[in-house]
């Protein structure tokens, strides 16, 4: 039977780990509800991700007996209260880091979970990485497009805050894998393959004849 998954929040980083969860086979994993705290958000993440359930607030998620597993996404400084909401309610939580604020509210959440019995666990930036290495699998042609792409758009990968982000969205919308594949696995794509040309042309080293790493970042 499959994991049942709620959503926590609509906001960016929880439709990055949903793109990231659909990966996943169904079987596995199916994504069921979403909560937001303006139902029309919810809603229209729903619509994005074909998310059945539609929940304008935490708590009414809280409530859903068929909910197994809820991975919340809210902005840090709402983590205890939305963790001890969900864990009072019995419900198994994945929450995106950092977990607290400070130590003693991390020792109240770790208190709850021990208390009420459930899975918390604190969701770390490789998530998605993970999911791209071990679920989804490029195909030579599809490899071959992705480097031909990231060449030719370079120039929107200026170092600047999060225009790689931006880049690698472009990039995945011109091979029509939005909704496989996300920005963070992109790059984790990009950094494996430059990696491989330099242990390839310069076995043993990974370097340049100057010392220095020669493919584009």
């Amino acid at each position: 039977m499959a994991t049942r998954w709620g959503i926590c929040s609509s906001g960016k980083i929880s439709h990055d780990f949903t793109v990231a969860l659909k990966t996943l086979p169904p079987e596995d994993h199916q994504v069921v509800a979403v909560a937001a705290r303006e139902l029309e958000d919810a809603q229209q993440f729903a619509t994005k991700h074909s998310i059945s359930r539609v929940y304008g607030s935490y708590e009414e998620l809280a409530r859903d007996p068929d909910i197994d597993v809820v991975y919340i996404g809210v902005i840090h400084p709402y983590h205890l209260s939305t963790c001890l909401l969900f864990t009072n309610a019995k419900k198994n939580v994945l929450c995106e880091k950092p977990l607290a604020m400070n130590t003693k509210k991390m020792k109240e959440i770790l208190s709850s979970a021990k208390r009420n019995d459930v899975f918390l666990m604190e969701k770390m930036a490789s998530t998605e990485a993970v999911a791209s290495d071990f679920v989804f699998k490029w195909s030579k042609e599809q490899t071959e497009l992705f480097i031909k792409l990231r060449g030719g758009n370079d120039t929107l990968f200026t170092g600047a805050k999060h225009s790689a982000s931006v880049g690698w969205r472009k990039i995945l919308e011109e091979m029509g894998l939005q909704g496989k594949v996300t920005p963070l696995q992109a790059k984790k794509k990009w950094d494996n393959l430059k990696k491989k040309y330099k242990d390839c042309k310069y076995p043993g080293s990974g370097e340049g004849v100057s010392g220095k790493p020669t493919a584009a970042s």
